[in-house]
């Protein structure tokens, strides 16, 4: 079992391209459409979309909602409930559409990845720093490469 959370796939894109495939309505929401409340909720959904095809899913060992999500050249795990996934949402949002978005918005997001990770996802055990299984133990150095130590019978790696 590996622990390092590069290692860890997103979820197969083309078993989730047919489950969240966008419609013809969200796809004209992305085109401007006109109609302002319907573009809203549309575009919460379009990125709900978005964050279910790249982010990782799961629940923890006390069922707490957890994504891991692509940063720069590595990955890591936030808190569905915690200010960063907020932050990375708010961010995302930027980066694609150059628009902001509402606290509302935000937080209907969060709820509806809340509820994908709570009934949709794995339970991982999380640990902080040091883990291990019945072959290895992983490391945590703590340096700005994001790097890990696995110790194993046959030495350090």
């Amino acid at each position: 079992m590996n622990n390092n959370i590069n290692h860890i796939q997103a979820p197969d894109q083309i078993a989730l391209a047919n489950i969240y495939a966008f419609t013809d309505e969200e796809s004209e929401v992305i085109s401007n459409s006109n109609n302002k409340q319907r573009q809203k909720t549309n575009i919460k959904d379009v990125l709900v979309k978005d964050i279910l095809r790249e982010a990782h899913l799961f629940i923890d060992d006390r069922k707490e909602a957890h994504a891991i999500i692509p940063v720069g050249a590595h990955k890591e795990i936030l808190a569905v409930r915690g200010e960063d996934f907020s932050s990375w949402i708010i961010k995302k949002v930027w980066d694609t559409y150059g628009k902001t978005i509402s606290t509302m918005a935000v937080k209907d997001i969060v709820n509806s990845i809340e509820a994908h990770a709570k009934f949709g996802g794995i339970q991982y055990k999380l640990n902080l720093r040091v883990a291990g299984d019945d072959k290895s133990i992983y490391y945590d150095l703590v340096n700005r490469n994001w790097e890990i130590v696995e110790i194993d019978a046959s030495g350090i790696e």
